[in-house]
Formats: C-alpha cells, sequence, structure tokens
C-alpha cells in the first residue's frame, strides 16, 4: 500500500512513503534528518554519526562545503561534507565574548585564560588548536624537512612529526596558509592538521627534502 496516498503535508515538507509521516525537507549541513531527500542540495544525504544520531551531509561533488566543513570520501560511495571537528553538535562558544586576552573555552562555553594564534604565545611556541594553550617547539638544529627522532632536534618553530606514515620529519608549525614558506618549486605550502596531533598546524607536506 502507498502509505502518502492520502497524506497531504505542509508546506517545506514531503511524505515519507516508509512511514506515511510528513518530514521537513530543505535540512542544511550537519541538520537533523531521517531520510536522505530531507537534505537540501542535489546528491545530499542523511548519514549515521557515531553516537547514533543522524544528519544531513551536502555533496561535495555538487558544490563546495561550508567553512566548518571537510570533503571526505566514505567507504560506501560518495563524497560528502563532513563537520572539520568530527560533531555537529553546537559551538559552546558560539557568541561568546571574552574579556581582554580571555579566550572561549571550546569544551565549556566559559571564558579563560589562553591563546587564540601562535602571537599570543612566546617566541617558539605555537598555539594549540584545540585547547587554546601555548606549547614549545623545537630548540635543536634540524631545519624542517630533515628526519626527527623527537621534536626537541629540531628547529625553533618547527616539531618532529609522523608527516608521512611512518617517517617522521620535522615540520614548521602554523596557524593558517600565510605562515608557510614555499616549496622548492616555488609552490606555497598549505597549513594543515598535524597527522600525528590534531592540536596543531604544520606547513605540508611540498617542503624540500634533505639530500
Amino acid at each position: 500500500d502507498d502509505l502518502c496516498a492520502d497524506v497531504r503535508c505542509a508546506n517545506g515538507e514531503m511524505c515519507d512513503p516508509f512511514s506515511g509521516e510528513c518530514l521537513p525537507t530543505g535540512v542544511a549541513a550537519c541538520g537533523e534528518c531521517t531520510r536522505d531527500f530531507q537534505c537540501r542540495g542535489v546528491g545530499a544525504a542523511c548519514l549515521i554519526a557515531a553516537d547514533q544520531t543522524r544528519f544531513c551531509a551536502p555533496s561535495c561533488d555538487q558544490a563546495a562545503c561550508p567553512a566548518t566543513h571537510v570533503c571526505e570520501a566514505l567507504d560506501g560511495g560518495g563524497r560528502f561534507c563532513l563537520p572539520a571537528d568530527g560533531s555537529c553538535a553546537p559551538d559552546p562558544c558560539d557568541g561568546v565574548v571574552c574579556p581582554g586576552d580571555q579566550v572561549c573555552d571550546p569544551g565549556t562555553g566559559r571564558c579563560r585564560d589562553g591563546c587564540i594564534t601562535s602571537d599570543a604565545c612566546a617566541a617558539n611556541q605555537y598555539c594549540g588548536v584545540q585547547d587554546q594553550q601555548c606549547h614549545p617547539t623545537g630548540s635543536g638544529a634540524l631545519e624542517p624537512g630533515n628526519p626527527c627522532a623527537a621534536t626537541a632536534e629540531c628547529q625553533p618553530g618547527s616539531v618532529c612529526s609522523d608527516v608521512l606514515g611512518g617517517i617522521r620529519l620535522c615540520a614548521e608549525t602554523c596557524d593558517d596558509n600565510a605562515d608557510c614558506p614555499a616549496d622548492a618549486g616555488g609552490i606555497p605550502l598549505a597549513c594543515v592538521v598535524d597527522p600525528q596531533d590534531a592540536n596543531r598546524r604544520i606547513c605540508g607536506l611540498g617542503f624540500p627534502f634533505p639530500m
């Protein structure tokens, strides 16, 4: 039987053929959903998060992702815009304005001492992406691109990271792309989340390797 045969839904809703109930449509990225058809945009899908909640994910094959999302390919097929921080939960710091040099704690939504960029830290420290605290970089002589065993071996401003999956190299820390130099071919490097430590950003994989 057609469960939607006699159902008349309001504007902005559509009948779910599996349940016969009217569901909202045009749901934006990260919005709650039950079926794919609810999600805004061609190719968008209603995905299941790790906590078993469902959320709308636009197709990044059809359009650019929102600023807070990244494009990722899923095992089941298709590329979708997923939240960069891994969660669709509301940002507890949204709308919070802190006084002076304080920052909003992303875990509590309250103001505390901390940093937003590395400019607020001492020389040769970086500002943690997640904890918004200042952390030390290296104190050694190895330039970015050189093999390393520990951050202490790298030059000030750099850290030792497993950037190539099993190969640890010194890499320069950064807040954004403007902090990164160009590679040997003159192509500017990108400031990316460190694959070894999500609390920091490093200048990406194009740096010249020592010969």
